[in-house]
């Protein structure tokens, strides 16, 4: 479970909808991503696209996926 990005995003006020619109994904396929059953070892290109959307530095998603802090 990506707990981080669930923080984010409720920190943020935002819906799984909206993160997914704005990266240009499914709401299916952000959940997934929340919960760790995709994108398990995280892309750069794909925590690039979270962070634009949750209005964050890039650093901050991959330093989560590096120390597996979720």
């Amino acid at each position: 479970m990506r707990n981080y990005l669930k923080e984010m995003r409720e920190d943020r006020g935002l819906l799984q909808c909206e993160v997914a619109r704005r990266v240009g994904i499914s709401q299916n396929y952000y959940c997934m991503i929340e919960r760790g059953s995709r994108q398990k070892r995280m892309q750069v290109d794909m925590a690039y696209r979270l962070a634009k959307a949750l209005r964050v530095r890039p650093e901050q998603i991959l330093r989560h996926e590096q120390t597996g802090k979720m």
